[in-house]
């Protein structure tokens, strides 16, 4: 699992958008959140119970790796959420089934869940939203693990036409399914096509985010990949023209 593939959702805390956490603040995090359901529970309030509920199950999925703990809070977002009408989070649930399954390389049950939590969105946000496009990354990067790489790139492609229409060109996520369409490539031994994405991604990442993001180093590893793993001269050459 590529770490920033769970930020941006509504229920994700912004302080992560870097990255993960250390693990002392894991655990403060882990704590807070406890509160945070014990006292929605005794309040009765079934959407903030939903999204903490959510939240946690993704901090057990994507920090913890804890898998079963992760799908027995959204087993209860999922049944808060339907029996609410809060249909938006229900795919929030099912979008964390994904994950989960994801993971374990249960790649059917994966696109299961993650179809399922996309008819939610298009119905519920529409077709030109963030949550839509977010999860056609998800069902690309799934087939992409499965050498599904034509599959892999048309759905990454619906995303970026939402990104780019809905955020622009300069966007972190517009950056981040550049990167998704580059590890595509990179599968296939397209390596030139894989640096013209990389490159891409790095413009945006190196003028919005900085030098210093962990997204910027990301795709810088994936290019020095390309060079060192690959031996692909063009990686290398491109790493000596823009030194860090």
């Amino acid at each position: 699992m590529r770490p920033g593939s769970r930020t941006g959702w509504p229920w994700w805390p912004r302080r992560l958008e870097g990255g993960r956490p250390r693990r002392a603040d894991r655990a403060k995090w882990a704590e807070a959140t406890e509160r945070g359901i014990a006292a929605a529970r005794r309040a009765r309030d079934p959407k903030v119970l939903v999204d903490l509920l959510l939240s946690d199950a993704m901090r057990l999925e994507w920090l913890e790796a804890k898998y079963d703990a992760s799908l027995e809070r959204s087993r209860e977002a999922a049944k808060l959420a339907e029996e609410s009408g809060y249909e938006e989070r229900l795919g929030g649930s099912y979008l964390l089934f994904g994950f989960v399954y994801d993971d374990q390389g249960k790649y059917a049950e994966a696109l299961d869940w993650y179809g399922k939590a996309l008819a939610i969105w298009e119905k519920v946000l529409g077709r030109q939203h963030p949550d839509t496009a977010r999860t056609y990354n998800g069902i690309a990067i799934v087939y992409g693990r499965q050498g599904k790489y034509a599959e892999a790139l048309e759905w990454h492609g619906k995303a970026l036409a939402i990104w780019e229409k809905v955020l622009g060109r300069q966007h972190p996520d517009t950056a981040r399914t550049y990167n998704g369409i580059a590890i595509v490539y990179g599968r296939q031994g397209k390596y030139a096509e894989a640096l013209e994405w990389y490159g891409k991604a790095l413009a945006i990442q190196e003028k919005v985010l900085g030098r210093q993001h962990p997204s910027t180093a990301r795709t810088w590893n994936n290019i020095g990949r390309l060079c060192t793993e690959k031996a692909y001269e063009p990686a290398c050459a491109f790493q000596r023209q823009h030194p860090r």
